[in-house]
Parts: C-alpha cells; sequence; structure tokens
C-alpha cells in the first residue's frame, strides 16, 4: 500500500505574536495557495465582495503595530500587503484568480455544538487562492432555510485521520511508526541535519521494516546532502542507490539521481556522475529535475573553461523549462558568467528578464543584489542598476549598512545615465535622510556640479540650441556656422568620435566659416588615435592611423608597435622599428633592433631575419648580457632551416640548449635535426635527438610527436644493429592510445622482437595485431607470421 504525503514549506514572519504563513499545494493538477494568519488574541479578517458575491479582497485587522514591516509578498495566486492605517496594522490580501476566506479553530473536539455561522473574530484564519472551485468541498447555497446549531455532548467531534493513495482510511496497530516519521520529518524542517542522520539510524536498527522506510531514508539522504560533508559522501551515495534500487518508481527518484550525480562530482568521479546525470536527462527528461541537472552540468563545464558548452547547457534549462525559478536559476547563472568576462551586453539582458518575470527571485539575498547592481554600474548601462537599487531602497531598512551606500549609487548612476533631474531628487533624498553621512561632502559636491549644469546656458543646452538652428535654418549660413560651434564644442569636450562622424560635413563646410576644418578632422583622429592607444584599444587605433594618415607622437612608438603587431599590420611595426634602431642609445637601439626582429619574421622576409638575429647575438656577446632578447635564437634556428643553411642550424642548436635547457619549444628543433640527420643517415644523431625529443615529451607528458618520433628511432636503432634496444621503446608505445594504423605497426614489430627473443607472448601480439579492425601492410605482416609460427 502506498502514502501520500504533503511536504510544505512555510515561509513565516512573528510580529508581536503575530505568524503569516504562506502554502502551495497542486491538487488535481489545480494550484492552491494558502494563507495561515494566527494571533495570540482573536481578530477580525473581513472579506469584500463583488456584486456577484465573488471575494475580491480580504482585510485582518491588528491593534497593536508590528517591530518592522511585514512589507509586500507575492504568490502565484495571491498578492499579499501590510501597512500602517489610522493606527492599525492592517494585511490585505488580493486575489489574482479565486479566492475563499475560512475561520479556523485548532481543536473542535473542545465544543460541545457546530454552528453555521462564522464568527466575527477568531486567532486563526486561512485565505486560499485557487484557480477553480475548491476540490473536495461542495458548496451550494440554500436561500431558504433555517440554521440551527448540531449539539454533541455525549460524543466528541469525529475528524479524518491520514488517506491512503485511494483516499481510504490508514489504520495503525500503534502510531510509533508515524511518530518516528513525524519526527524525523520535524528535524529536517527545523534543518537539524546531524541529529535527523543519527535518529533514523536508531530507527532503522531497532525497526528495519517501519512503514515508512521510504520517507525516511529519504529524509536521510536530504539530510546528508544538505550537510555536504566530505567524509560522508560515500554513505550519501550508497545510501541514495540502495533507496532507488527499492523505490525505482517513486516521484522523488529523479531528485536521488540528481543528488547522487552531484556528489560524485565533488568526489571528481566524472564518469560515475556522467551516468546518473543521463540517466536523468533520458528517463527523466520531463522532470523538472533535469533542467536543474542540466544547470549543474553547465557549472561544472564553465569551471573546467568549457564555456560554449555550459552556456548550451544553461540556455536548454532556461527554454524548456516550466517552472519560473528554474528558468530565472539559468537566466541569472548565465548573467553571472556573461558579468565575470564583462561581457555586460550579453549579461544585462537575462538580469533584465528575471526583473522582469520573477522580481523577487534577484532579492533572495539583499547584498548579493547590492553587489550585483554595483557589477552591472561598470558597464556604463545604468537602466538596470538602477532599477536593482530603486527595488532596494524599498527592501533595506533605513537602519541597514548598505542603504545608504544605496541611496547614493542611484543619484550617481541617474547623473551618469543623464537624468539629472533624478539624480538630484535621490542626492536631496541622501542630504535629507544622512546630514551627517560618510558621503555628504561628496554628494554637496555633486549637488552643485547638478545645479551648475542644469541652467539653460550648460553645454546640453549649448547643443540642443545648435541642432535647433541647424534644422531651423537648414542650408543658410546660420545654419553652417551653429553646426561649426557644435563641432568645436565636441572638440572642447574632446568628444573626437563624434566630430569623426561628421567628417564629410566638416569638409562641405565654407573656409570663410571654418578655415581650419581640415586641421579640425586630423586633430580629432590624432587625439582619438592617441586615446585608443593609451587605453589597449589597438585595432581602432590603427584604422584611424591608416584612413587619417596620423603621425602619433615619438613617446608612444612602443604603444604603437604593439598595437600594430596585435593587429596584424607587421609592415606598419617594422617602419616604426626601423625609424627607432638608429638610436645612439645601446639599450635602446638593441630593444628596437628585437623588434624589428619580431616584424619581419611575421612579414617573412627570412634573410634579413637571419641579418638581424646575427645582429643581436653579437651585440650581446651570444647573450652574456641582455638574456631578455634570447628567444630570436629559435627564430634564427627556423630561418635557417628555411633557407637551407643545416649546417648552421646544426651548430646553433648547441646555443639554444646553454639558454634553454629542456624548454618545451627544443622539441620543433630537435624534430628538424631528426629529419636532416635522417637524409644524412646518420642514424647515431638521428638516435641522439629522438631521445632528446622522446625525453621532452614525458617531462612535460605531451606527445604531440608520437608515434612518429618513436618509429624513427626504432628505425635508426635497427640501422645501428641495436635493435633489442627498441623492446622497451615499443612496449611504452603499445600502451598507449594509438590509431589503428600505427597500432598494427607497433604489435608486429614487438612481436618480432619477442619472437627473436623466444618469448612466448609474440604469439598473442600477433593476434592482437591481426584483431584491429583496419587495414594495413603491417596487419598483413602479423597474420603472416602468425600462420608461419603456429
Amino acid at each position: 500500500m502506498k502514502y501520500i504525503f504533503l511536504f510544505i514549506f512555510l515561509i513565516s514572519k512573528n510580529l508581536f505574536a503575530l505568524s503569516v504563513e504562506l502554502n502551495s499545494a497542486v491538487v488535481d493538477k489545480q494550484k492552491l495557495n494558502f494563507v495561515h494568519i494566527k494571533h495570540e488574541t482573536p481578530f477580525p479578517c473581513i472579506a469584500q465582495k463583488d456584486p456577484f458575491n465573488a471575494i475580491v479582497s480580504v482585510e485582518c485587522i491588528f491593534d497593536n503595530k508590528p517591530q518592522f514591516n511585514l512589507g509586500k509578498n507575492q504568490t502565484q495566486l495571491l498578492n499579499i500587503e501590510a501597512k500602517i492605517v489610522n493606527d492599525k496594522f492592517k494585511i490585505f490580501i488580493y486575489p489574482t484568480a479565486k479566492l475563499t476566506l475560512e475561520p479556523i479553530d485548532s481543536d473542535l473536539k473542545k465544543y460541545e455544538q457546530i454552528s453555521s455561522f462564522k464568527p466575527a473574530t477568531c486567532k486563526h484564519w486561512l485565505i486560499i487562492g485557487h484557480e477553480k472551485n475548491l476540490p473536495y468541498i461542495n458548496s451550494v447555497e440554500k436561500k431558504n432555510k433555517l440554521s440551527f446549531p448540531v449539539v454533541l455532548k455525549s460524543d466528541t467531534l469525529p475528524y479524518i485521520g491520514p488517506l491512503d493513495i485511494d483516499k481510504n482510511p490508514i489504520f495503525f496497530d500503534d502510531n510509533k511508526d508515524f511518530s518516528a516519521y513525524l519526527g524525523i520529518k520535524k528535524l529536517f524542517e527545523n534543518e537539524e541535519y546531524e541529529r535527523l542522520i543519527e535518529e533514523s539510524d536508531k530507527i532503522l536498527a531497532s525497526n528495519p521494516d517501519i512503514i515508512f522506510l521510504n520517507e525516511i531514508l529519504l529524509f536521510k539522504i536530504k539530510a546528508l546532502d544538505k550537510l555536504n560533508q566530505e567524509s560522508k559522501y560515500d554513505e550519501l551515495i550508497e545510501i541514495g542507490k540502495k533507496w532507488l534500487k527499492i523505490y525505482p518508481a517513486d516521484e522523488f527518484v529523479p531528485d536521488v539521481l540528481l543528488i547522487i550525480a552531484q556528489t560524485y562530482t565533488k568526489e571528481g568521479l566524472n564518469l560515475e556522475a556522467k551516468y546518473f546525470f543521463d540517466r536523468i536527462l533520458t528517463e527523466h527528461s520531463d522532470s523538472e529535475v533535469s533542467n536543474m541537472a542540466k544547470i549543474f552540468i553547465a557549472d561544472e563545464a564553465y569551471k573546467k573553461g568549457d564555456t560554449k558548452n555550459a552556456f548550451t547547457n544553461y540556455t536548454k534549462a532556461m527554454l524548456e523549462t516550466k517552472d519560473l525559478q528554474i528558468a530565472s536559476i539559468a537566466a541569472v547563472r548565465m548573467g553571472e558568467k556573461y558579468l565575470e568576462q564583462k561581457e555586460f551586453n550579453k549579461s544585462i539582458p537575462y538580469y533584465d528578464k528575471v526583473f522582469s518575470a520573477n522580481k523577487e527571485f534577484l532579492f533572495t539575498n539583499l547584498e548579493q543584489s547590492y553587489d550585483l547592481s554595483v557589477a552591472l554600474a561598470e558597464s556604463t548601462h545604468y537602466e538596470m542598476p538602477i532599477k536593482i537599487a530603486l527595488e532596494l531602497l524599498e527592501k533595506f531598512q533605513k537602519s541597514d549598512d548598505l542603504y545608504e551606500k544605496n541611496l547614493k549609487n542611484i543619484g550617481d548612476w541617474y547623473a551618469l545615465s543623464g537624468e539629472l533631474k533624478k539624480a538630484l531628487e535621490y542626492y536631496r533624498r541622501y542630504e535629507s535622510e544622512f546630514p551627517y553621512g560618510e558621503n555628504i561632502d561628496n554628494v554637496k559636491v555633486a549637488i552643485d556640479k547638478l545645479l551648475f549644469e542644469l541652467p539653460d546656458d550648460n553645454r546640453t543646452k549649448l547643443h540642443e540650441r545648435y541642432d535647433y538652428l541647424i534644422k531651423e535654418y537648414s542650408d543658410d549660413e546660420i545654419s553652417k556656422k551653429a553646426f561649426y560651434k557644435k563641432i568645436k564644442l565636441f572638440m572642447d569636450d574632446r568628444n573626437f568620435s563624434a566630430v569623426l562622424a561628421f567628417k564629410r560635413d566638416i569638409a562641405n563646410l565654407p573656409e570663410t566659416i571654418a578655415p581650419d576644418k581640415f586641421e579640425i578632422v586630423y586633430d580629432a583622429a590624432k587625439n582619438l588615435a592617441t586615446n585608443y592607444l593609451k587605453n589597449g584599444e589597438c585595432q581602432k587605433s590603427i584604422v584611424l592611423i591608416q584612413d587619417y594618415n596620423v603621425t602619433v607622437d615619438k613617446e608612444l612608438n612602443s604603444e604603437l608597435y604593439n598595437c600594430s603587431m596585435k593587429s596584424g599590420v607587421y609592415s606598419s611595426a617594422e617602419q616604426i622599428a626601423l625609424s627607432m634602431i638608429e638610436s645612439h642609445d645601446f639599450d635602446l637601439k638593441l630593444k628596437w633592433l628585437y623588434n624589428l626582429e619580431k616584424a619581419i619574421v611575421k612579414l617573412e622576409k627570412n634573410v634579413d631575419v637571419i641579418n638581424v638575429c646575427e645582429d643581436i647575438i653579437s651585440l650581446t656577446d651570444n647573450f652574456k648580457k641582455h638574456k631578455e632578447y634570447n628567444d630570436i635564437l629559435y627564430d634564427l634556428f627556423d630561418m635557417y632551416i628555411k633557407t637551407k643553411m643545416y649546417d648552421k642550424a646544426i651548430l646553433l642548436v648547441k646555443d639554444i640548449e646553454t639558454n634553454f635547457s629542456n624548454n618545451y619549444k627544443n622539441i620543433a628543433v630537435y624534430k628538424e635535426l631528426v629529419k636532416i640527420f635522417q637524409n644524412r643517415l646518420d642514424y647515431l644523431m638521428v638516435s641522439n635527438y629522438a631521445n632528446k625529443i622522446i625525453e621532452l615529451q614525458k617531462r612535460y607528458n605531451s606527445y604531440l610527436e608520437t608515434p612518429w618520433i618513436e618509429f624513427s628511432l626504432i628505425e635508426a636503432l635497427k640501422r645501428l644493429n641495436k635493435e633489442n634496444e627498441s623492446l622497451k621503446i615499443l612496449e611504452e608505445l603499445n600502451s598507449k592510445k594509438l590509431e589503428p594504423k600505427d597500432k598494427v605497426r607497433v604489435l608486429y614489430l614487438l612481436g618480432t622482437i619477442y619472437q627473436k627473443n623466444s618469448d612466448v607472448r609474440y604469439k598473442d601480439i600477433y593476434q592482437e595485431c591481426v584483431d584491429i579492425n583496419v587495414t594495413s601492410a603491417w596487419k598483413n605482416l602479423c597474420g603472416d607470421a602468425l600462420k608461419l609460427f603456429k
């Protein structure tokens, strides 16, 4: 027999012995919202009805004032607001669909009679929000009737106990099982997880066949998950698997699968975690838990740097869920990640969506909400930060530490967004509420600046005036003069982008009005290019320099060179370096020779690179000084190879090894030497440099040259009659993951050596080779050998 128990999560606020609890449930696919209002003394709750006798609001009245503001709360079907009206504390409840108001008595058994009349006051009122008619209640109004109280002196009033899934009564031989279950449930609700685990262990030890085994195990699983103690991960996984085996069809299977998957992930057992995530996504794809799984998978992918996979899963969870909370979690996660990357244009829309659809989700932790507003304000798009800050202003108490800062932020952000009147309003409010606040001096200065800018002669007004004249006197000399004044105003404001946006219009101005029009455009381009250079915005700077033939100041040559290199304009970088190498300052000359070398390498001027590199080596006395430039040895080696100056390349290797011992980049150098000595049939040198590559690959745990380098070494050893030395190499190579075509070659060579050494393993090796699904001459050789020696 199965039993149904409804677990309800409560939100309560105690105000002078007042309790307000918000519950929710789903019955026959209908959503229900409940509000329980309780007080130690009876109080009235009055229902206001429309002409059709439907309740449009409920007003509950209390004589005492609360110690703090209950504020506003909202569920799917009810809006709740508390405020002081005429020195009375009142709670107002408004339905979005239907509403029912009922007085509740905690113990009906104490009465000897039941009356149909509802009391005017009561200690406990129940307000129910519902979409349709209430389930299990058939209320038919009978107008012509007499109403007498029902007197039950000899009997206590009947009550309905727990029901099973078919709504039949549940009978217990004794109530120990049920009491045990209720005790565990209460411990979970009170967040006493350690004690819950201890008590559940005792219960299960003394009564392993308890009727509530399912629920108690489930509570224990959830408690272990809440504790999140590494020492208990294995226990959690074991119990979770046990529960899944016993209750494979239970409605909470997806939840337990998710807990196990998350726990395996915490242990770093990603393959095991993936199995349980996959089960959720395949077996329970319709469950909302699958969307939470996608969010968790996305979190882990993001931690590992796989942002593409992370955002794919966040997006899937957000778009596929029907649960507003889950959609909000996914949206906020994406907002957070883009915010971390300073991609504000991508981050802000996600926060805006959550703010519009599920505002309260952003305000579960007010301090974090404040931090979010400040972080978003870095974007210089202040609409979203202002929205959050205004909401926080309603939610913070004035005594809260962040209230004052938040109020000032609103003024700052309105000012920065150009809404000067709004900025002034909130600055004035700060001044009024915090006359001795820590930011009062800054606020007073800000107010003075606003007052200075607000009069009609402020620069914004000047622009507006010029715009009016331009429009009003189109094609007239007055219009052209106003336009010229506007451009000069832009230059004074150092708004060079705005000047360049009008470059064609500036060029069309008559010289009688704008004699310096070309200088204005050039100066705007130079200044803007300089600003871009200083701010590291290379591409923008380079475009301006090329488009306007700008020559930047000499002291910015380093920045311009770096920008040119970064932007791929290597010819420009070369010219800058050439202009600087004539310096009489030795260190400066050497620096720019180095920069020149880096530019002409990109331009593939191989011979010039060789000459510059050899000059640098000479000037630094083979890097006995100025070692910071010694990386040009790699470029010089590459140029020797490209120009087929192999003997010089071979000689240079000693310098490379001196300066860069065991450097990973040496692998590429040794690879070229292996090729050179292979062509020269110098197998001793092939063996030497092949071994160096293998050693470096092991050191850095990177095997890009495998198996080519091992095959090259084995061939060299064969030519040197040292074939037995190949055994260890082949065995190591065989342990690595190889392509089938390479695997059969390794197996054949390995089998051959085993056979020569009378090692009986050669047959198994040949057989393994033959079993590989690949077309290869090496595989054929394995087959031939196997037939020959069977």
